[in-house]
């Protein structure tokens, strides 16, 4: 008779509640919502032309500065006015024949190769790079 004690149907709800849910907060998710039109009508279709040709022409002034840009950059480096310089520069002698930078009346280069500085009339000045004779050999 022990089994009388206990009902022997227990739900499950007594036991333990379903949950409340709670509500949700509507906020607009941040999308505009869009105009219906009728795509292949005019009004519709030109303006979409119009929003299309811009940005190519706006490609085109970029490239074109672009181009320009790079036809005045210089790949070697030139040495900067005696009146400007530092001590430590002042030390600085060509790499190729030995003479003294504030000695010198020439200007200056820095070779692509070994780094050193050097008279223009001590090495090679192509379009963009400066090598020194002994890199030159």
């Amino acid at each position: 008779m022990a089994d009388e004690s206990f009902p022997s149907k227990i739900k499950l709800i007594d036991i333990s509640p379903l949950p409340i849910a709670k509500e949700k907060n509507k906020k607009s998710s941040g999308k505009r919502s869009l105009k219906s039109t009728i795509l292949t009508e005019l009004p519709y279709k030109n303006e979409l032309q119009q929003t299309l040709e811009t940005p190519k022409s706006q490609k085109v002034k970029k490239s074109i500065f672009n181009e320009a840009k790079n036809k005045n950059d210089k790949k070697c480096s030139v040495r900067p006015n005696k009146s400007n310089t530092s001590a430590d520069v002042d030390d600085t002698s060509c790499i190729v024949c030995g003479e003294k930078y504030l000695e010198s009346v020439e200007d200056w280069y820095n070779c692509h190769q070994c780094l050193g500085w050097a008279h223009e009339s001590c090495g090679v000045l192509d379009e963009k790079y400066f090598t020194c004779s002994i890199c030159a050999l």
